[in-house]
């Protein structure tokens, strides 16, 4: 090893072997390996590994022997031991249509139904969760609606489900997202369907408490270390 005057050079019935899609060979840290794919009756024959360095050389022959398809025996040489097997096999498809059933998810169901801050002012962040039960159902599909039509996702809007954990983040909102938010789970055995109301108002930073329609209140705020009070109607 690490001989850099190392030769090696293979023969098949004393002529030198060509290299070929079908015939690969290999000479790596002392380990000297040949393969050929898709063996023909040519390729029947003695084969031959020559090493040769500065100080001389070392020979290791080897006999391939290809078979034709005719001559192959198809048949078990062992009955026995093959029906034993037979039986094997069909126990064990058996166990996986058993273990397949097992597998039969029920409907979706939320066990927490989707929450989140029921106001944000603009520019802020929305989110919304929820969790669904059953888990590991690969048929599980979820689709999100606003004020019943599909929510049209785009760069604002990250969706994810981790094991029964589902969530709607809402980056830098605008008035426009507020509205009535729906996810609906769907697998094999049926669907469900959780609501959630969001309402996004005022501009990013300070803002007022939901007030109820047709009521005063008073609202105080902090401008230039001075305090102001004034009166809204909503």
């Amino acid at each position: 090893m690490g001989d850099p005057t190392l030769k090696v050079e293979w023969y098949q019935n004393g002529k030198l072997l060509s290299k070929g899609t079908r015939i690969n060979t290999v000479h790596d840290f002392g380990c000297v390996s040949l393969d050929i794919t898709g063996l023909r009756s040519s390729d029947d024959g003695v084969y031959e590994c020559k090493a040769t360095n500065s100080l001389g050389e070392a020979v290791t022959t080897a006999s391939c022997k290809v078979f034709a398809k005719g001559s192959l025996l198809l048949d078990s040489q062992h009955p026995e031991g093959m029906r034993k097997i037979t039986e094997l096999e069909r126990n064990k498809a058996a166990r996986r249509q058993i273990s397949d059933d097992q597998q039969a998810f029920d409907k979706p169901v939320f066990v927490s139904p989707l929450a989140g801050s029921e106001m944000v002012a603009e520019g802020q962040q929305a989110h919304m969760e929820c969790r669904v039960v059953p888990l590991g159902d690969s048929s599980m599909k979820f689709q999100w609606f606003k004020n019943g039509e599909t929510l049209q996702m785009g760069s604002r809007f990250h969706v994810t489900q981790d094991f029964g954990f589902v969530t709607l983040d809402i980056a830098s909102c605008v008035a426009e997202d507020s509205g009535m938010y729906m996810v609906k789970a769907i697998n094999l055995s049926g669907e469900a369907s959780s609501s959630f109301a969001l309402h996004v108002g005022g501009k990013s930073g300070v803002m007022g408490e939901a007030l109820h329609p047709d009521s005063y209140k008073k609202i105080q705020a902090l401008e230039a270390g001075k305090s102001a009070k004034r009166q809204v109607r909503i």
